[in-house]
């Protein structure tokens, strides 16, 4: 996917994603860089630059159903590992790319294997004197062992998977088996606190005859 950054408007920066497959789609985000701060931590014994930035994603889903139909894979998996990615294209923004060890797969319009590259905007960037580490305001980064429930979409580009609505997609599992999200759509606030397996029941509902 090819990301193009330029400064207008005191930072506001726009662009557009395309999905290559099955058919063609567009997405505007608008990303916002909101501060950049320097903090105590080190990275690779540099200081590290924090910016922050806001996706705002064109499509949000209203309920189970659609998101469904509209995703290239709906599953349950826990993440493996995380690493720093930066895509070779010229402005492409760097990524995060999570290793995705997949426990079910609710809904896929192809085969998957047990484990998948699950990418997500911002990363590290070596400026040379610091390191530019870019997050998603109010997205917390996957961790290393948790379950989630995820909505992705397929990138033909990266040859791997993106989160078809941003925070909207990711559902985390909790110890107790309830759901928790950082997405702020109405299928987000339907989901937030219900039982992990109840809305995993629903899903698989949704997915039958798609």
């Amino acid at each position: 996917m090819m990301c193009s950054w330029r400064l207008v408007n005191k930072m506001a920066v726009a662009r557009k994603e395309h999905r290559m497959i099955p058919t063609l789609r567009h997405f505007a985000y608008i990303a916002t860089l909101l501060s950049v701060a320097v903090s105590h931590g080190r990275a690779q014994g540099k200081p590290i630059a924090i910016t922050n930035m806001i996706v705002d994603y064109a499509e949000r889903p209203t309920a189970l159903g659609p998101a469904v139909a509209s995703a290239s894979a709906v599953v349950v998996g826990r993440i493996r590992d995380m690493r720093n990615y930066l895509p070779p294209q010229n402005g492409a923004t760097v990524r995060t790319m999570y290793t995705l060890d997949v426990a079910e797969v609710i809904h896929s319009e192809w085969p998957l294997s047990q484990s998948i590259n699950v990418f997500r905007y911002g990363g590290d960037i070596d400026e040379g004197v610091r390191v530019k580490r870019i997050v998603e305001s109010d997205f917390p980064a996957f961790m290393p062992g948790r379950e989630y429930v995820m909505f992705l979409l397929w990138n033909n580009i990266l040859n791997g998977f993106e989160l078809k609505f941003g925070a909207d997609s990711a559902y985390e599992v909790m110890p107790n088996g309830t759901i928790t999200t950082h997405g702020r759509s109405r299928l987000a606030h339907a989901q937030s606190g219900r039982s992990a397996a109840a809305m995993i029941a629903d899903l698989k509902k949704e997915a039958v005859g798609r």
